[in-house]
């Protein structure tokens, strides 16, 4: 819940912020590199915070709980029309990054070694969904949310 409430402020101070879109680069862009910027931030600060009645499960449910705010903080990000047919890309290959992510995490809590595995193998659901994020951040010029993916 820590992750919801560090996660929630960020994301509001992103939104009250004045954007003032550099050359070349459309206010979509630019506020969507600072939300993705924020989201790094927010999830080095739950792995640093993570406390002793934490498991591996309770951190990857709350990374899974930040993935799914940021997806839906660039939802909510105007587009032009030329860009939205690529955020509506982008914030599809989110969803399906933090819903591995949150199968991946009860998996974990179950103790289901088969599942993680199978969701973690390299040409796996984990590693197409990172793929399609980082193809999908990238055809919107957005640098940082790839990096993330």
């Amino acid at each position: 819940m820590r992750a919801v409430a560090a996660s929630g402020a960020v994301l509001a101070l992103l939104m009250t912020a004045a954007v003032v879109a550099p050359s070349g680069r459309s206010a979509f862009v630019v506020r969507a590199e600072r939300v993705c910027a924020q989201t790094g931030e927010a999830a080095a600060a739950i792995a640093a915070r993570r406390g002793p009645d934490d498991t591996a499960a309770t951190h990857l449910l709350a990374q899974a709980q930040l993935a799914r705010e940021q997806l839906e903080t660039l939802a909510s990000l105007p587009a032009t029309r030329v860009e939205q047919p690529a955020k509506t890309r982008l914030v599809s290959a989110l969803a399906a990054s933090a819903d591995v992510l949150q199968e991946y995490a009860r998996a974990t809590r179950r103790g289901d070694h088969e599942t993680r595995k199978a969701l973690a193998i390299p040409g796996g659901p984990g590693a197409r969904t990172a793929d399609a994020t980082r193809e999908a951040a990238l055809a919107l010029g957005l640098d940082t949310c790839a990096r993330l993916a």
